[in-house]
């Protein structure tokens, strides 16, 4: 590389890692992280209704909140350069795990502007749907909820293949369950909703928030 080229190469991650992210736009940004896990859960990916890659939660140990800029809700398009166009959930998510402790993180992220104005209002954030499913005695759903950090509510964090939620293919990782037979536990917390699901038997209809994502990758 000639010293030209370096010296544009220095300003330009200067330039990302002090930028703040516009709202409707792609921004690169970089993220510093100082022997510190990124910290981010992503949610979405081609194996999904969103397509697009989602951060979901921002872990508060992490260098993504130490640097701040970072938010449930921004779409990830790039990592390091490389495209997650086309991407599953779990590689995408996997990716991100292993990026280098002592080396900075560059993301494109698209900031989608209604859905960050709506954060407080679930009817405006999430697409709802309801998913019936059947849970046998002894047997559990095939899911692991977890608590948000970034705000309220338990979400799905995993779904297993050949378990009843997987088999259904309408329960995805990033789903807030908003109420298990029209009964509302938005409010709930992880061991709440827990006991809940646990000891149910029979026919179940969950209520799910999903994010709406109107812009895409593909409509940016």
């Amino acid at each position: 590389m000639s010293v030209g080229n370096e010296e544009k190469a220095r300003s330009g991650s200067r330039a990302a890692q002090w930028v703040q992210i516009e709202i409707g736009k792609k921004t690169l940004v970089e993220v510093a992280k100082i022997d510190k896990p990124l910290g981010l859960m992503v949610i979405g990916g081609v194996d999904t209704p969103l397509g697009a890659v989602v951060i979901h939660d921002v872990f508060p140990d992490g260098a993504a909140a130490l640097d701040g800029r970072l938010r449930p809700g921004d779409q990830v398009l790039e990592v390091n350069g490389l495209s997650l166009r086309g991407v599953t959930q779990e590689w995408a998510d996997s990716f991100l795990r292993r990026t280098p402790a002592k080396f900075n993180v560059r993301l494109l992220i698209y900031r989608q502007a209604n859905l960050q104005d709506a954060l407080g209002d679930p009817a405006q954030v999430y697409d709802i749907c309801e998913v019936k499913l059947v849970k046998k005695r002894g047997k559990g759903l095939g899911l692991m909820i977890s608590g948000r950090i970034c705000g309220s509510g338990v979400y799905v964090s995993k779904v297993f293949k050949g378990g009843t939620a997987g088999a259904s293919r309408r329960v995805f990782i990033g789903d807030q369950i908003l109420a298990v037979n029209w009964n509302d536990v938005a409010a709930h917390t992880q061991e709440e909703l827990a006991i809940i699901l646990k000891v149910f038997v029979g026919k179940l209809t969950v209520k799910l928030g999903r994010w709406k994502i109107a812009e895409t990758v593909d409509k940016i």
